[in-house]
């Protein structure tokens, strides 16, 4: 029976945050949005919610790369090889937004 609350008890741990775990792994051009310029967003994407009184996040997406906003530019993108796309973004929250960046 002792096994069982050991279970229980390792399993309500809250999850980490992504964003640090991902500056702890210092490897990735950015891990949220403020570490980018004006005018950019970190392509790094995950949720977090509180299911059954823990902290649960997904599992990151993205690029870990700065993205330039499409909106502040005119739609227009500064490489040739790339252009406006809509695409979700959220980091952390539980809503996703749409943003128009360069892809």
């Amino acid at each position: 029976m002792m096994w069982l609350w050991i279970l229980l008890a390792c399993g309500e741990q809250d999850d980490p945050d992504p964003a640090d775990l991902c500056r702890a792994e210092g490897t990735a051009e950015c891990c949220s949005d403020d570490e980018c310029a004006d005018g950019s967003v970190c392509h790094f994407i995950y949720t977090c919610t509180t299911r059954g009184g823990r902290w649960d996040c997904s599992e990151p997406v993205g690029t870990n790369e700065c993205h330039q906003l499409c909106e502040d530019t005119g739609f227009e993108c500064d490489t040739l090889t790339q252009e406006c796309q809509v695409v979700q973004h959220v980091q952390g929250g539980s809503a996703y937004e749409d943003i128009t960046a360069c892809f």
